[in-house]
């Protein structure tokens, strides 16, 4: 699929305003592509019952033209109810003639469909001369499976629209079961006065329902989607046509930090399940740290920020076996707001001699809006997923946080599972005072309307831990989860992070020194994030496993930033744990038998090594060169400042080397 600005620039001309649905009610009222995709799956099995109808009455009078007239008329009426659907959704913002197949693909999948049932009932029967004893059984058989075929469609049609009605699709499948018992018993009644015939009741019913799901899969995962590569969706820029959507009763207007274009991704999956992953690249939040391109202002679609080209290893590799989300549809979200995805707000900061031109920097922090412009695109395209899997990485940790809320909503009818890769931090009360509302954060969790998050909570140290609590407390079917390296390390790290937001003055601008001597030293504050954030985790789960005991966290060895793009998700146990991937799929599986539970590696001081050289570059040896099986000449196993996890080179307190291995020890160091 060729780039997708026109996704955009083709709601130009859509009616100004949406009807007003609060964000919290996203779930609770009928979206607008929802109520289309229904509307064609009503159609669709009103198309099939036509259909059987009609060579139903042929099997019993033989009368071609009447069959072919009754056709020809219902497919004519089809035709014009789906384009009538696609021409009232885009006129209120949806482009649902790009979320689903076309009509006379609809059209096809269905009249294959019913010829299949109608071969079916026809086997074995003598339809000639008309009027036959053959020709009327098959007749009254065929009628019952128009009856069936309408239903299906008609149940599922009902569920979609407002799927938050039946989360647990209890009205759905009672309704189905209905539909299919006395489809069964009339149908095998049916049989029985028709002896001729070699149709079975369970195989006839199976090509129904294999109909249904032709169709529903063609409604509710895009087929304009592609499925080998990532899409590009580039929004129109500030200024274009087709730059402000309206969503959900909001305006979003979308861009990156330096005012250009922002640009997602997505690719359609052979599975029915959702990855929704929020890119990381840093954050900023005064002159100083904006002027220092702390953080991705931008998206290049034709570099690193495209998984096109980026993803290659850990669980951006969609082509090994091993990863749970290779075949997944997936929403790559990018990240060039640094905001952490949470920001509605332009700010015009402060700006020290030297490091911008000019007096001040100019800046856009609307992350809020370029996640929210991805997440419409998710439920439109994407529209009943089996399970639902929110992450991100870094800053995109702290996305899927924010952003589960409304994806919970959204999906209340899905499995919904969430992690933070790297999304541990507590705000000191100078920076939540300052730095949350410069973002716009504050009003942004205030408007996700979950019970407990109030402005208080916003404006506190404990805004994390408390945010989780109340989330999973509002929503007791979703799961939660965060990973963390014990010493999250590096100046893009957490450490770093920490040691910034410790050494930065609010709500003012450090100075040049500061900038240059304090905050290049991260490792200083390795031990004091240690020590909060795993704090902060324990803390959590002991609140919420007594609860709803849908949290859980994985704390790895090591100072190594984020796992997402690691492979030593696959390889990796030190410290006792089990493997990254191992604690994702017990996530996603919900099975009492394999019980999903937190890892803490002990120890979790020790950088993890990794193999050098040889076939086995870059897994992970935590016991030596025996974990490398390519141990020819040239291979190692070590824990460098190239083996991903950070450390300062020569190495300072707390950093130093035991033994053969590199440790991290917040006990005797000064």
């Amino acid at each position: 699929m060729p780039n997708r600005a026109f996704l955009a620039v083709s709601l130009t001309f859509a009616f100004a305003l949406v009807a007003t649905i609060p964000v919290h009610d996203a779930a609770a009222g009928v979206y607008e592509g929802n109520k289309c995709v229904s509307g064609k799956i009503k159609e669709a099995g009103k198309l099939c019952q036509a259909y059987l109808k009609a060579h139903s009455n042929w099997d019993k009078g033989q009368d071609t033209a009447k069959r072919d007239t009754a056709i020809g008329k219902a497919e004519s009426k089809f035709l014009a109810k789906w384009t009538k659907a696609d021409t009232k959704a885009l006129g209120k913002g949806v482009d649902c003639a790009d979320t689903t197949i076309d009509n006379l693909t609809a059209e096809g999948l269905v009249e294959s469909g019913v010829d299949a049932v109608v071969a079916a009932i026809n086997a074995g029967l003598t339809l000639t001369p008309a009027g036959s004893d053959d020709g009327k059984c098959g007749a009254k058989l065929l009628k019952e499976a128009s009856k069936k075929c309408s239903g299906l469609h008609k149940a599922y049609s009902k569920f979609i629209k407002n799927p938050g009605k039946d989360p647990k699709r209890v009205k759905l499948n009672e309704g189905v079961a209905k539909i299919s018992g006395k489809f069964e018993e009339k149908f095998d009644a049916g049989l029985a006065a028709c002896p001729n015939s070699t149709a079975t009741t369970v195989g006839v019913e199976a090509l129904i329902d294999a109909l249904r799901d032709d169709i529903k899969t063609g409604t509710t995962v895009s087929p304009n989607v592609s499925d080998n590569m990532f899409d590009t969706i580039t929004h129109p820029t500030l200024g274009q046509p087709g730059h402000e959507v309206e969503y959900e009763g909001d305006t979003l207007i979308p861009r990156c930090q330096d005012f250009s274009e922002y640009s997602y991704f997505v690719k359609r999956g052979t599975e029915n399940k959702l990855l929704m992953y929020y890119q990381g690249g840093g954050v900023c939040w005064s002159g100083a740290t904006c002027c220092l391109n702390t953080c991705d202002q931008d998206v290049d679609v034709g570099g690193s920020d495209n998984p096109n080209n980026g993803f290659a290893t850990g669980f951006g590799d969609i082509t090994n076996p091993n990863n749970p989300f290779r075949d997944w549809n997936i929403v790559f979200v990018s990240y060039c707001s640094c905001d952490i995805h949470t920001g509605d707000e332009s700010q015009s900061y402060n700006v020290l001699p030297g490091l911008c031109a000019g007096s001040k920097k100019v800046v856009e922090h609307r992350g809020f809006h370029n996640a929210r412009l991805a997440e419409k695109f998710a439920r439109e395209h994407f529209l009943d997923p089996e399970v639902v899997f929110v992450t991100g990485s870094s800053a995109g940790a702290f996305g899927s946080l924010t952003h589960v809320t409304p994806l919970a909503r959204i999906y209340s009818h899905s499995e919904v599972n969430q992690l933070a890769d790297a999304g541990t931090f507590e705000p000191t009360q100078e920076f939540a005072d300052t730095v949350f509302d410069r973002w716009g954060l504050t009003k942004n969790f205030e408007s996700l309307d979950v019970d407990a998050i109030d402005l208080a909570l916003i404006k506190s140290p404990q805004f994390l831990e408390g945010s989780v609590e109340a989330i999973t407390t509002e929503f007791p079917d979703l799961q939660m989860s965060q990973y963390l390296a014990a010493h999250d390390g590096g100046s893009g790290g957490l450490g770093g992070f920490h040691h910034v937001m410790v050494n930065h003055p609010y709500p003012g601008e450090p100075t040049i020194t500061q900038v240059a001597t304090s905050w290049p030293r991260w490792w200083d504050s390795t031990c004091a994030y240690n020590a909060i954030a795993e704090a902060q985790m324990s803390s959590l789960e002991a609140t919420i496993s007594a609860q709803n005991d849908n949290y859980r966290y994985y704390l790895s060895s090591g100072s190594r930033h984020t796992m997402f793009g690691s492979n030593k998700v696959y390889d990796s146990t030190l410290g006792g744990v089990d493997t990254i991937v191992d604690f994702i799929d017990a996530e996603i599986a919900r099975d009492p038998n394999n019980p999903w539970t937190t890892q803490i590696a002990s120890p979790r001081n020790v950088l993890i090594k990794l193999c050098s050289g040889g076939t086995n570059n870059g897994e992970s040896c935590p016991t030596g060169i025996t974990d490398c099986p390519d141990q020819g000449a040239g291979t190692a196993c070590n824990s460098t400042a190239s083996s991903g996890d950070p450390q300062p080179s020569p190495l300072e307190c707390p950093f130093k080397t035991v033994g053969s291995d590199t440790v991290i020890d917040c006990v005797s160091c000064p």
